[in-house]
């Protein structure tokens, strides 16, 4: 779950990546949470991610949500103000979202296969049909099923191998 304080920035998430972040808006940085939030932020098994807008609104922000949730984890846009000004800079909102996992236990061989492979489905597929399975369980992090038994990781290596030959 990803709070923010706009509302087009809401909607952005959700476009880009609403498949597996619950975007809310707040509206403004003073704002308490309505009912539906509060019950969904309580949740311990929901990681409570608060992207502020850079700036003292933005502070503010984050300080109410980590007053309210203890468990609510700053994640703001690492450029510009917030995450609107950053996608007319050419930002990817999908991959920055898809890239946290508070239990990130990745080893290095597997993040550069993951970037590989986020930025292939980016580019090349952007309706990413193909290749939601294998996104979703990238999504799950190091202790998803198939990434314990190492299978995601050689069903990316194959795919690269494969897409690699192919361009060649």
């Amino acid at each position: 779950m990803l709070v923010i304080e706009s509302e087009f920035d809401a909607l952005a998430v959700y476009h880009a990546a609403g498949d597996f972040v619950i975007a809310v808006a707040v509206g403004s940085s003073t704002k308490n949470p309505d009912n539906v939030t509060d019950f969904l932020a309580k949740q311990k098994d929901i990681t409570l991610l608060v992207c502020p807008d850079n700036d003292e609104g933005g502070a503010k922000l984050l300080a109410k949500w980590q007053k309210l949730y203890s468990h609510a984890k700053p994640y703001p846009v690492p450029v510009e103000k917030d995450i609107g000004e950053a996608i007319k800079k050419g930002f990817d909102i999908r991959t920055w979202l898809a890239k946290f996992n508070p239990n990130d236990k990745w080893s290095k061989e597997d993040k550069k296969l993951i970037d590989w492979f986020m930025s292939y489905a980016r580019e090349k597929c952007p309706t990413r049909l193909a290749h939601k399975p294998f996104e979703r369980e990238v999504l799950l992090g190091p202790g998803s099923p198939r990434a314990i038994t190492g299978e995601l990781q050689e069903g990316l290596k194959l795919m690269k191998m494969l897409i690699e030959t192919k361009e060649s």
